[in-house]
């Protein structure tokens, strides 16, 4: 069995990298509000320090923050985090999809719930 860096090398060729384990860190650890709806939707700001803190999310802005905390990134590069922070701007945003137990009425898996 190859090492662990023989897998990551093969499962991610030289010219596609993911993000930094930085770049990573700061989406991940970015938190979004969301304020009264406009004429274009929900306005939503993303709080992140690693991002020089809070800013109501456009793609551009992102980027521009991005570029701004971390310069070594390249244009795909930053293309990519603000893909990665917009899907998770999506996934806060969206409800959650209800559970279906089955099709059976609640009271027969809800009677311990008490």
């Amino acid at each position: 069995m190859g090492s662990r860096a023989e897998f990551l090398a093969e499962a991610f060729p030289q010219g596609r990298r993911g993000p930094s384990a930085e770049v990573q860190a700061a989406i991940e650890g970015a938190t979004f509000v969301i304020r009264e709806s406009d004429d274009d939707g929900p306005r939503v700001f993303v709080v992140s320090p690693a991002l020089h803190g809070s800013f109501l999310f456009s793609r551009d802005e992102a980027a521009r923050r991005l570029r701004k905390s971390f310069p070594e990134l390249g244009d795909e590069a930053v293309d990519r985090a603000v893909r990665h922070l917009h899907s998770r701007l999506k996934a806060h945003t969206q409800p959650a999809a209800p559970t279906r137990r089955n099709g059976l009425s609640e009271f027969v898996h809800g009677w311990r719930e008490w």
